[in-house]
């Protein structure tokens, strides 16, 4: 043996040798995870005026800000269901606040990563269906009961399975507090996983001590869709909703919410200072996003749940600089709370590990922050405000689908008013581009909304050929096609090839009624078959399917306390 061969070999021994005897581990290559979810935070291009510390500590230097940042299900518990798994909520079966994400079956991103090593913690809010009580997937636990609190200085906290009534403690610093120790005693040798789910500034957004009367700017009524006087435009649903006449209480809980993200803002800081002084930041991945946005007296509304640019518009940052140092610090792209799961299993090496029936229907970041791979140029959202109503009226209505690009929005509304927005021209949704009879008279918006119509329903290429399936043949088929062909790569292919596929066949299909009829014939039947298909394999609650008295088909829970999700 080569005699420099041998010496390596004889310094290798003795390293092991030295490295077990002194207790030495080496340290594990994969990147920390610190998720930061705020509660009920809208959109504001000014947010570095009241959250320096995020912005500065997160975003300057080696961060990237999504400018165009969405929630897909605009609610408090299937937006976090969202985030835990990076599915659709009709895929995760949350469709409301009042539906358990454990019975759909489904690996959250807590067990997954807790299962491949790293060690794990949530400080804060978990989901409104929880009890508080531990999550086996969490090695360290502090969580508040359900989804909201009635005071930020009198609540029940579970610290590890002991549980301490009526804390007094302002509740952000508090959870921050505790973040903090988990950050502190992370092991040096094992990644983290932390998710940090702070209340603020969900109602009712006490402020910190001594700052309950911190000077903000009063809300800008001159915007036109501030308590919009003319909804003639919109779906029924909304033009029955009446001019707001609480403006001052609207004003004030305004007002608070930004002064209870003063507080977070300090606790951020404090977090990012620990892992400074750990070593840790660059080799931390940390994502800050809130759970949803917030009506502020827009289009009359106030809460959230609906599908307008104040409810599902977040704030997004990341910050990771292997992947984020190069890239430029504010971002374009339509990214979403969808894509925090997929991001993080390509990073901890899981992503391998996901079965093809779990896989995420976001789309990892490292794509996009890296220019390895094309990003979407649409985004669907989609959401069900009365799915968590315990009266005997119809869970189905107002339920919604869209279709978001960084331009257009197409809206359909169950049993209503289609709708259709250009951003560019309209930021603030005044204009419902389709008339009541649904006829678009300028052939360009009218191309568009048919191509965000035939991308939210692939069945509607099929219309085009055969003549429109009914409203349930939709959603039954389209709930069949989710199951049996979930969004991977093969079958966004598929969509791809049968959207250029359909007009043809229309159009050789135009002169031949006949055929046309006859073949149109087996949507009914192929919708029955369907549905027997859903019966029989019930992996999860079906989506909300229109014509069902009964709503979605699910186990619900008693309503949780959630003070604005019912105020519309």
């Amino acid at each position: 043996m080569n005699r420099w061969v041998r010496s390596l070999v004889w310094l290798v021994c003795l390293i092991a040798v030295v490295v077990g005897r002194s207790g030495l581990v080496l340290a594990d290559p994969r990147p920390n995870f610190l998720v930061i979810v705020s509660d009920d935070q809208r959109y504001d291009d000014n947010v570095y005026q009241y959250m320096p510390g995020m912005w500065w500590g997160i975003m300057v230097p080696d961060g990237v800000w999504f400018r165009q940042a969405y929630d897909t299900t605009p609610l408090c518990c299937p937006s976090r269901s969202s985030i835990f798994t990076g599915m659709y909520a009709h895929r995760h079966g949350v469709i409301g606040n009042t539906y358990p994400l454990g019975p759909s079956g489904i690996t959250t991103v807590g067990q997954r990563l807790k299962a491949a090593g790293y060690h794990t913690g949530l400080v804060g809010k978990y989901l409104n269906t929880a009890s508080g009580d531990p999550r086996p997937e969490f090695d360290y636990w502090v969580a508040i009961p359900g989804g909201g609190v009635d005071s930020y200085y009198n609540y029940d906290l579970n610290i590890n399975g002991t549980w301490h009534r009526g804390v007094t403690t302002y509740i952000t610093n508090n959870l921050g507090d505790r973040a903090k120790t988990f950050l502190q005693n992370a092991p040096a040798n094992q990644p983290f996983l932390l998710f940090f789910t702070p209340v603020a500034p969900h109602a009712p957004a006490d402020p910190a001590p001594g700052e309950g009367s911190l000077p903000f700017p009063d809300l800008d009524v001159s915007q036109p869709q501030f308590n919009e006087p003319d909804v003639s435009d919109k779906p029924a649903w909304l033009q029955a909703t009446p001019q707001r006449t609480d403006l001052s209480a609207v004003e004030q809980f305004h007002k608070n919410q930004l002064r209870a993200l003063v507080a977070l803002d300090r606790k951020i800081g404090e977090l990012l200072t620990v892992l400074t002084n750990r070593g840790m930041m660059d080799n931390t991945v940390i994502m800050y996003i809130s759970d949803n946005g917030m009506f502020w007296a827009e289009h009359r509304l106030r809460g959230k749940k609906r599908v307008y640019q104040e409810s599902i518009h977040v704030p997004f940052a990341i910050r990771y600089p292997p992947l984020t140092r190069n890239h430029a610090d504010v971002d374009d792209h339509l990214v979403a709370n969808i894509d925090i799961t997929p991001t993080i299993y390509e990073l901890a090496g899981v992503l391998n590990q996901v079965p093809a029936q779990e896989q995420p229907d976001g789309m990892s970041l490292v794509g996009l922050l890296n220019g390895s791979r094309p990003w979407r140029d649409a985004l669907m959202i989609e959401g069900w405000p009365q799915s968590d109503r315990t009266d005997a009226g119809d869970k189905n209505s107002e339920s919604y689908q869209a279709m978001h690009t960084d331009r257009f929005v197409y809206v359909e509304t169950y049993n209503d008013r289609a709708e259709l927005y250009d951003l560019w021209t309209d930021p603030q949704q005044l204009t419902n581009l389709i008339p009541p009879n649904g006829v678009i008279a300028n052939p360009f918006y009218a191309q568009v909304r048919d191509d965000l119509r035939k991308r939210l329903h692939p069945c509607y290429v099929l219309g085009a050929a055969f003549g429109s399936p009914s409203a349930p043949e939709i959603a039954i088929l389209d709930e069949f096609r989710q199951r049996v062909f979930p969004l991977n790569r093969l079958h966004r292919a598929y969509l791809a090839w049968y959207s250029r596929v359909g007009p043809k066949l229309a159009a050789f299909l135009q002169d031949k009624p006949a055929l046309k009829a006859g073949v149109r014939a087996l949507a009914s039947p192929g919708a029955v078959l369907a549905y027997s298909w859903l019966e029989h394999h019930p992996r999860r609650p079906l989506a909300v399917i229109p014509g069902s008295p009964d709503g979605p088909l699910g186990t619900n829970t008693p309503p949780d306390k959630d003070d604005h999700d019912d105020q519309d």
